[in-house]
């Protein structure tokens, strides 16, 4: 137990505050030897807003395995081909076993994303810059003037990244957590919404016969925000 516990502390992770997240990392990884120089990212839609607002966020010197919300694939597709460091992508769902042999295939065969086919496709420079700017505030007047292009075209820019993304509205990005499966509006809606969108609460470490890692998830009143 002493070895585990040093093990899980001795994990790099971010956010650094994810007890879970490492917990989950440190049952999968005992070799502290592969990972001393590795950063986990644990990306889902409770703190992809951070580094979307992070210009900075990935030069980072460590090499970096980033595990990601199966929705947030594109995102990280890109981020995987813009920045080096970032050697290998996983689908969060993944069962334990799998994102173990992957990292150790990924060391063999160098940088990856699993599965190649995770993200339905793959966002480009103009769209990551989009997504950047509503996520700090920027309205579709203001992009339509940036981007010299008309207001409705931006409106159908958002609006199909948002679909892409499994989001009703892009702008769900700001809220914590706010994806498709839990903030659909006649769910929220509802007679018995309080139950529904409890039973969605994220649980990033979860049993041995299941995927450990999920980031579907949230609370009923950011979902209740987001649909106003």
């Amino acid at each position: 137990m002493e070895n585990k516990n040093t093990a899980s502390t001795s994990l790099h992770v971010w956010p650094g505050n994810e007890s879970y997240f490492r917990s989950g990392l440190s049952t999968i990884f005992t070799n502290m030897d592969d990972i001393h120089d590795v950063l986990f990212v644990n990306l889902s839609f409770w703190n992809v807003k951070e580094i979307l607002r992070d210009d900075l966020f990935w030069q980072n010197q460590k090499k970096i395995v980033i595990i990601s919300n199966p929705a947030l694939m594109p995102l990280a597709t890109h981020w995987f081909y813009n920045h080096d460091n970032i050697m290998l992508v996983i689908d969060s769902t993944s069962p334990p076993g799998v994102i173990q042999s992957v990292f150790e295939f990924s060391q063999t065969v160098g940088r990856l994303v699993y599965p190649h086919d995770a993200a339905n496709r793959i966002f480009d420079d103009f769209e990551i810059d989009l997504i950047k700017r509503v996520v700090r505030g920027q309205k579709a007047k203001e992009l339509a003037s940036l981007y010299d292009r008309k207001q409705v075209t931006i409106y159908n820019i958002k609006r199909n990244l948002a679909n892409d993304l499994g989001l009703r509205k892009l702008e769900q990005l700001i809220l914590p957590a706010c994806t498709v499966y839990s903030c659909h509006p006649r769910q929220i809606r509802s007679g018995n919404s309080s139950k529904s969108a409890s039973s969605h609460r994220t649980l990033r470490v979860r049993t041995k016969d299941s995927a450990v890692f999920s980031g579907r998830a949230l609370l009923k009143d950011d979902c209740a925000q987001a649909n106003k």
